[in-house]
């Protein structure tokens, strides 16, 4: 499933973030087996990869931060997509809320459109804030870049979502 864990994350149970979560405190040297081929920083992969394998559950991030987050070209695996975002694909009766992305960074030098929490939603989104995100598409001319979502499909829904300009650090 190249690294998104996909069968986890259709396991058929809803999430709940008990404590943050921050991925700069990790080093991938102690994480990989051979540290000289791991990458310099530890990369999330997509949630919810393909409308083919949406994420349909909930995600309740109870207001804790994911700080640090880093999405790259690699971060999508191997396969067809359009874009790139943690949530790649929502269902229909996917929520996400009550969360908070500290310091995002999603970034493709490919053709890829990105944005910072769902690439395609269709189903809710509530109470949700980006802080300082770094969103950038800048690697082609065909990649385009969105804050919080890349496509909010008819009849989904965003309500009391915030995206919050760079603050200074522990903001």
């Amino acid at each position: 499933d190249s690294g998104n864990n996909t069968h986890y994350w259709k396991a058929g149970w809803d999430y709940i973030q008990e404590r943050d979560l921050d991925y700069g405190i990790y080093n991938t040297r102690e994480t990989y087996p051979d540290p000289d081929s791991g990458p310099g920083e530890l990369r999330q992969g997509m949630i919810g990869r393909t409308k083919l394998a949406d994420f349909r559950q909930s995600y309740d991030g109870g207001g804790h931060r994911i700080s640090n987050l880093v999405l790259t070209d690699e971060s999508v695996g191997t396969g067809t997509v359009n874009g790139m975002a943690l949530f790649g694909y929502t269902g229909e009766q996917t929520g996400l809320h009550d969360m908070v992305l500290y310091r995002p960074r999603v970034t493709t030098q490919t053709g890829y459109s990105v944005s910072g929490l769902v690439y395609t939603n269709c189903g809710s989104i509530m109470d949700v804030t980006l802080v300082s995100p770094d969103i950038d598409a800048s690697g082609s001319y065909m990649s385009r870049a969105a804050g919080l979502v890349y496509e909010n499909v008819s009849g989904a829904r965003i309500e009391g979502c915030y995206i919050i300009p760079e603050q200074p650090d522990g903001q």
